[in-house]
Formats: structure tokens, C-alpha cells, sequence
């Protein structure tokens, strides 16, 4: 199967960063192509909702960051989305991702499925996004493949020695 995992993290090596890496990782070991695509590396501009797209086979008028994931989207089979929750819902650089998948809406996905990865500083802050991602999922029509959220990750780098990414990695196996 081939995935695109969308990493929503402004922030280089952080906790976000290592839980889609324990995915990627876990998932290329089960024979999986994982192709990743990181927030901090990738600049994507907002929608401009021009409708350009709609009249041009699903092709965005905006020649930015985007036109180097959109040809991943069109091969993928699956959609992983990991992102900090900074303030209850699915980071702004996820939401930017999401918002420029509007331009394939008129063609069509090959995507089927989709995963989602959350962490914050906090517990009991994860309704927001999960509750976005589930809308999200019920108008592609996409199956959901399952969710982990883990909190507590106060300090950068806390991820990589928190025993609970190793849920991440029994949802890269599952699948």
C-alpha cells in the first residue's frame, strides 16, 4: 500500500515529527511505501478558492509547495494525518493540507483510507480535531484505519521516550 503521511508540525524534530516517524518507520517494515511530507519543510498556501480547479481538471492555479504533494495524493491509498493540538482541533498546517485537497474534490481520490496521529501537552483536548478528521473521512467516503492520541508531551523530544508510541506502531502493523 501506498501512504501519505502528512505531518502537521511546524516545529523540526518535535514530538509530532517523531510519532509519524515511528508510523513511517513501522509501516516500511511491514512493506508499505510511506511517502512523508512535513509541515516544516513544505510551505503550502491557503486555498484561494478561486474555483480555478473545478474548471481545470481538479489542477490548482497556485504553483507553490502543493504541486509537489498533489502527485503523491493522486498515487496514494491511504492518508495519515499527524498533528500537534495546540488549541483543540487539527493544527493550521493540516488545515491548510486539507483545504487544498479541494482542488481534487471535483475529480475524484484514489485514497481510501486514512489514520490520524495526535499529541498535545494536555489530555482531554483531542474532540476538536478527531471529531474534523471523522467529518472529513464521511464526505470523502474514506475508511477510517484507526486514531491515536497521546498526551502529556510537555517538553520537546518527550515523545521518543513515552511508552505509548508504541500505539503508533501496532496501528502501522495493523494495517
Amino acid at each position: 500500500m501506498k501512504i501519505l503521511l502528512l505531518c502537521g508540525s511546524p516545529r523540526r524534530n518535535g514530538n509530532t515529527e517523531i510519532m509519524a516517524n515511528a508510523f513511517a518507520e513501522t509501516a516500511k517494515e511491514c512493506g508499505h511505501e510511506v511517502c512523508p511530507v512535513y509541515a516544516s519543510m513544505v510551505k503550502p498556501n491557503p486555498c484561494l478558492a478561486c474555483g480555478y480547479c473545478r474548471s481545470h481538471d481538479g489542477e490548482c492555479i497556485q504553483q507553490d509547495d502543493m504541486q509537489s504533494v498533489y502527485p503523491i495524493l493522486d498515487q496514494a491509498d491511504m492518508v495519515v494525518f499527524a498533528s500537534p493540538v495546540y488549541y483543540f482541533n487539527l493544527s493550521a498546517q493540516i488545515k491548510i493540507f486539507l483545504d487544498r485537497f479541494y482542488a481534487k474534490g471535483g475529480v475524484g481520490f484514489h485514497p481510501t483510507q486514512a489514520a490520524l496521529l495526535l499529541d498535545s501537552h494536555s489530555p482531554e483536548v483531542f474532540s476538536g480535531a478527531i471529531q474534523a478528521y471523522k467529518d472529513t473521512l464521511s464526505y470523502l467516503k474514506w475508511e477510517d484505519k484507526g486514531i491515536v492520541t497521546i498526551d502529556g508531551m510537555s517538553e520537546k523530544g518527550s515523545m521518543a521516550k513515552d511508552l505509548r508510541l508504541e500505539q503508533v506502531r501496532e496501528l502501522a502493523r495493523s494495517l
